[in-house]
């Protein structure tokens, strides 16, 4: 089946099966290594993309429902300026992550960050609840991402003037 879609903002047009796991075609059919198929139950973030702008477990996402949808890698996000600003903020807060969670976490900040609203730390804690990794203080972590969002919003704002 001709599944038609957006990687990384590149389209793409890819035979597979409609059963496949997206986490494995973008391991093996396209060579992005930050996808990691760990758990195979969705439970431990290792294999988070965003696909319509939501962070999802690659390893639960069949390729019949990639159709038409865009999905952004950690191999993307990393090229983006809220990514430097992002990790800038996390390194000043005391947030080092672990190899096994830094993607999944820096692409559901990556979210929250990119939808520009107010956050509080119980939304955080709920957009994080998907990645069971413990390797950094959680509080230190929320902190970060809100004053990530009200930095991004400030810097809009200045923009628009």
């Amino acid at each position: 089946m001709i599944i038609k879609f957006t990687l990384n903002n590149m389209k793409k047009n890819l035979d597979a099966d409609p059963s496949e796991k997206l986490s494995d075609v973008l391991r093996d059919d396209f060579g992005l290594l930050s996808v990691n198929s760990c758990c195979n139950t969705g439970r431990c973030g290792g294999c988070t993309v965003l696909k319509d702008n939501l962070p999802v477990p690659a390893c639960m996402v069949r390729m019949f429902s990639v159709r038409n949808s865009s999905i952004l890698t950690y191999e993307y996000i990393s090229t983006t300026t809220e990514f430097t600003s992002i990790i800038k903020v996390l390194e000043a807060m005391g947030c080092n992550f672990c190899d096994f969670c830094k993607h999944g976490k820096i692409i559901t900040i990556y979210s929250l960050v990119q939808s520009g609203v107010q956050l509080t730390e119980k939304d955080v804690y709920e957009a994080l609840s998907g990645n069971i990794c413990n390797c950094t203080d959680f509080h230190s972590m929320a902190a970060g991402v809100r004053l990530i969002v009200n930095t991004i919003k400030r810097g809009k704002r200045a923009e628009r003037r």
